[in-house]
């Protein structure tokens, strides 16, 4: 086996789709992520037309939309009548193939990467966690600290830090992560809801200092609901 070239740290959408991509031009990498497997929780739910023409080379878009729903229209509620409505794939005709909103959980999506991944013989190493970081002229060493709890040091000659907001790599590399807290209240949950509108599409229902947002998942009933409260609201 030739030796690992590319470190990828964190196996969330990003690692997958960069061990896709190296993965893709026998590029070899070790993809590591410091859990001990994947995410079980549904997180992010869309997928834009440009990601989808990325999956097209991955080989992974028709299977992605086979498992969630791309024939959204958006409708706009106001005091539970529909004031407006548009057809997300009236957007780009004639520009993509897929000129849609792809409506997929996240944890579905990993699933669907991690397994062209092990169609080309590669795998995520879970719980491994990237300790420490050093580099010289041309070389990166990593330590990576095991499952059975020993660490060990591994060369590379580059090193990806897809592992989010408190990244170790980012960390090590010096460079900072500035951000600032937003301050105004949502929540969100998926939700069975049964109601007098079409399951299948997406809602915004409105009012003065009050959004909601409904999306649908594939299985019926269900949907990811989003709701933002103001400032005015809160007062």
């Amino acid at each position: 086996m030739q030796k690992e070239k590319v470190l990828i740290t964190g196996a969330g959408p990003t690692g997958l789709s960069c061990a896709n991509l190296l993965a893709k031009m026998d590029i070899p990498f070790l993809l590591i992520d410091k859990n001990p497997q994947p995410s079980k929780e549904s997180k992010a739910f869309a997928i834009h037309a440009r990601t989808l023409e990325i999956f097209d080379q991955l080989g992974i878009a028709d299977r992605a939309v086979s498992e969630g729903n791309t024939d959204n229209t958006l409708h706009l509620i106001n005091k539970d009548k529909e004031v407006g409505k548009f057809r997300f794939t009236e957007i780009l005709p004639g520009e993509t193939n897929y000129p849609h909103v792809l409506v997929l959980p996240q944890d579905n999506t990993e699933k669907l990467m991690t397994e062209a991944l092990e169609e080309k013989g590669q795998k995520v190493h879970w719980t491994h966690k990237l300790t420490n970081l050093s580099q010289n002229k041309d070389r990166v060493t990593a330590t990576i600290k095991l499952p059975s709890g020993e660490e060990t040091e591994k060369e590379f000659q580059y090193v990806i830090g897809c592992d989010g907001a408190g990244s170790k790599v980012r960390d090590k590399a010096g460079f900072s992560f500035k951000g600032k807290t937003f301050s105004s209240t949502f929540y969100l949950a998926d939700s069975e809801i049964k109601w007098k509108f079409s399951h299948g599409d997406i809602y915004f229902i409105f009012s003065r200092g009050y959004l909601s947002g409904l999306f649908s998942f594939p299985e019926k009933n269900k949907y990811r609901l989003f709701n933002f409260l103001n400032s005015s609201v809160q007062r």
